[in-house]
């Protein structure tokens, strides 16, 4: 009997519908995992409800980032078009690689991994980026965040978000862009200019209320929007 691969797992959310409970039957590697490391299909690390092996070590993400240089780190708190940005950035630029699937995408801090820049997104409403999370079952992406084998809940994952925020937006080991996603099309030319790749296919998000899951944390939200407030819209932040 041959051995049936498929490109996409099996997802189902728990009846009971509290954030977080969602299992993931996993299916086959992507095409570039199949032809680059085919062992990893004898994998049986814990993984993401997308596929990615789920990284608790720090070192161990540094290591993958240097094993697989990119030039760009795009990261964001979810929520934030940052896969929009990371489709324009790759006319020009190496941008993914595994480190940035499994936890580079959203990870609490910058790392010295020799990447060119960063490239922070971030919104206006931090509540409706949580929401667009929870309404695709994303909330595993609490485990790309993370620093730590903390398990997930709302309040730690809106802690460590602040922090990332911090952490991005205070200077690193090479410059940050600063994107407001929300505002891009107004600093289209200056992110053309900045990064000399067209700018087109923006979209509005669909997410337009809270998750009334999160009414419980609106005071929490809130200090969290205040600190985007002051962030400007496009800016590119030098190295500490």
């Amino acid at each position: 009997m041959g051995l049936n691969l498929a490109i996409v797992g099996i997802y189902y959310e728990c009846p009971c519908r509290r954030i977080g409970d969602q299992m993931y039957i996993p299916g086959a590697w992507t095409l570039k995992q199949l032809i680059t490391d085919p062992g990893s299909l004898f994998d049986r690390s814990p993984k993401n409800p997308d596929g990615t092996k789920i990284v608790t070590e720090e070192s161990e993400l540094v290591e993958m980032f240097l094993k697989e240089p990119i030039d760009i780190w795009v990261n964001s708190f979810g929520g934030a078009r940052s896969n929009f940005i990371v489709n324009l950035l790759e006319h020009k630029y190496t941008v993914r690689n595994e480190a940035h699937r499994v936890k580079g995408c959203h990870y609490i801090r910058p790392l010295d991994v020799g990447v060119q820049m960063g490239a922070f997104c971030f919104v206006d409403d931090f509540g409706l980026a949580l929401s667009s999370q929870i309404n695709r079952g994303f909330t595993f992406n609490y485990n790309k965040l993370r620093d730590d084998t903390s398990e997930f809940s709302v309040e730690r994952w809106i802690e460590k978000v602040s922090k990332q925020i911090d952490n991005w937006t205070a200077g690193s080991f090479f410059p940050v862009i600063l994107i407001n996603t929300d505002r891009i099309t107004e600093n289209a030319a200056e992110f053309e200019k900045t990064f000399e790749v067209p700018f087109s296919g923006f979209q509005v998000r669909k997410t337009r209320e809270m998750h009334p899951s999160l009414k419980p944390f609106h005071e929490h939200i809130s200090e969290v929007n205040d600190k985007l407030a002051e962030l400007p819209d496009f800016a590119i932040l030098g190295v500490n």
